[in-house]
């Protein structure tokens, strides 16, 4: 258990600074000389703005997934609890001959 704490953190905190890093580039770089069509200053900018709108959409999916699993766990006990069947057993109905 204490190695996959330890593997979520490392993630966590390479994402963290991965977006840290994307943001700075951004802002050290937004009034560059643009050199003309294919700039490559231009088009790391893009690549790190692309990378932060793609990591933006974590917390949705995360969220997302978290009310799937809790809408299918009440789902299948509300089944699980209806769907018992009702047979002389499972009332405790005592048979005497």
């Amino acid at each position: 258990m204490k190695r996959s704490k330890i593997l979520a953190l490392m993630a966590a905190v390479i994402l963290l600074v991965t977006v840290f890093f994307s943001y700075e580039y951004i802002i050290q770089n937004a009034h560059h000389n643009c050199s003309g069509e294919e700039c490559t200053v231009c088009m790391e900018l893009a690549m790190a703005a692309q990378t932060i709108s793609h990591l933006k959409v974590i917390p949705v999916l995360s969220f997302s997934m978290t009310v799937l699993c809790v809408f299918t766990l009440v789902y299948t006990g509300i089944t699980q609890t209806l769907s018992i069947p009702k047979t002389l057993i499972t009332l405790k109905v005592e048979l005497l001959d």
